[in-house]
C-alpha cells in the first residue's frame, strides 16, 4: 500500500485528513478513489491504515482501520555524520542512506570540506523532502533527522557519545569495519552508533589522530578508494546489515 508521512494533528477520532501537495498525489498522480487502502504515518512509530472516504485535489479523508507499531526501524540507530558533497551527490546519500536504515544525518565540516552555507539554507526544504520520500518509498516508521552543520572537532564530541564510533580511513590497513562490527556485535541489539566519512578529499592525518583520541575506531572498507557517497552508503550497508540479519 502506498505511505505518506503526515502531521500527527491530522490524526483524530480515527480518521485521518491529507491536504496539500500529498492530496493531489493522491488524486491525481495515484488516481485513488473511496474505498480504496492506504497508509499514514505519524513520525511517532506507529503507522495506520486508512480506508479512503472522500478524496479530491485538494483534500482526503480516511477512516483508520487499523493501528500498529512499525516493524521496520533499527534495534540501534547509526548517525552518519557526513561531509557535505557537490551537486547531485549529497542527495544521492540522503536518499540511499534513509533507504538502508540511517536514524539522524549530521553534516560535518572538516578541513577538507567543501560547504556553500547559502546553498544549504536554500536546499534543505528539498533535501528533508528527499528524506521523506525515501523513508516512505522505503517503509521505514520514522523519518531520519537532518541535523544542521557542526565543525569536525564538535562532531567529534558528539560521536564520542555514542554506544560505538567508527571513522573509515583509506590509512587504516589493520582493522576492518567488519572486524569492528564483529567485534561488538554483542551491542548492536540496542543503543546507537555513529558513522564518520569524510569529504572528496578525505580526512587528514591529524583529524584521524584527533578523532582516536576521542575513542573513535578508524576502520577501512576494503583495498579500493570509495567516492564519498559511496563509502557511506557501503558502511551504512553493513551496519543496518547486523540490525536486519
Amino acid at each position: 500500500m502506498h505511505r505518506f508521512f503526515i502531521p500527527s494533528s491530522s490524526i483524530s477520532d480515527n480518521m485521518t485528513t491529507i491536504i496539500g501537495d500529498q492530496a493531489g498525489q493522491i488524486s491525481r498522480v495515484l488516481r485513488m478513489k473511496p474505498g480504496n487502502h492506504l497508509v499514514v504515518l505519524d513520525n511517532t512509530g506507529y503507522e495506520y491504515e486508512v480506508e479512503l472516504s472522500r478524496v479530491n485535489n485538494h483534500i482526503v479523508i480516511g477512516n483508520i482501520l487499523n493501528k500498529q507499531l512499525s516493524i521496520n526501524e533499527p534495534r540501534f540507530s547509526w548517525t552518519l555524520f557526513a561531509s557535505p558533497l557537490k551537486r547531485e551527490n549529497f542527495e544521492w546519500l540522503l536518499q540511499k542512506c534513509t533507504e538502508i536504515g540511517i536514524s539522524r544525518f549530521i553534516p560535518t565540516i572538516s578541513s577538507r570540506s567543501v560547504i556553500n552555507k547559502q546553498e544549504w539554507s536554500q536546499k534543505i526544504i528539498r533535501w528533508n523532502k528527499i528524506i521523506q520520500e525515501a523513508s516512505e518509498q522505503s517503509t521505514r516508521g520514522r523519518l531520519p533527522i537532518l541535523d544542521p552543520p557542526l565543525n569536525f572537532y564538535d562532531a567529534l564530541k558528539l560521536a564520542q557519545t555514542h554506544n560505538l564510533a567508527c571513522i573509515p580511513w583509506e590509512g587504516e590497513k589493520n582493522f576492518t569495519l567488519h572486524q569492528f562490527l564483529s567485534s561488538n556485535s554483542g551491542q548492536l541489539t540496542s543503543g546507537n552508533g555513529a558513522i564518520m566519512i569524510g569529504p572528496e578529499g578525505g580526512f587528514s592525518e591529524d583529524e584521524i589522530s584527533s578523532a582516536k583520541t576521542y575513542g573513535i575506531h578508524s576502520v577501512s572498507l576494503g583495498k579500493r578508494i570509495l567516492r564519498s557517497e559511496t563509502a557511506a552508503i557501503f558502511a551504512s550497508a553493513w551496519c543496518m546489515g547486523y540490525d536486519d540479519a
